[in-house]
């Protein structure tokens, strides 16, 4: 059974985007047996799209998870790093 999965995340800006994405990308590399997973900026938008290859969707649910987890921390550093360098 394949499974295809396609996460949209707004960011405020394609700058704040590709840091998300670079700070997360390499996470991917250890993705599960039968997981393909894909991620590219379009404009301020996070585009998150993964692939399955098996019968235990509890593994899909737990990747997505991890990567919803991932993105979540990245975004609030990336936001509390630009304000940062903002107020200097």
């Amino acid at each position: 059974m394949n499974t295809y999965v396609e996460i949209n995340i707004y960011t405020a800006s394609n700058e704040r985007c590709l840091n998300v994405l670079s700070a997360i990308e390499p996470d991917n590399h250890s993705a599960p047996y039968g997981i393909s997973i894909k991620m590219e900026c379009i404009n301020d938008t996070l585009v998150v799209q993964t692939t399955f290859s098996g019968t235990r969707l509890l593994t899909l649910r737990n990747t997505i998870d991890d990567i919803l987890e991932h993105v979540s921390i990245a975004i609030k550093t990336v936001k509390v790093l630009s304000e940062y360098s903002q107020s200097k």
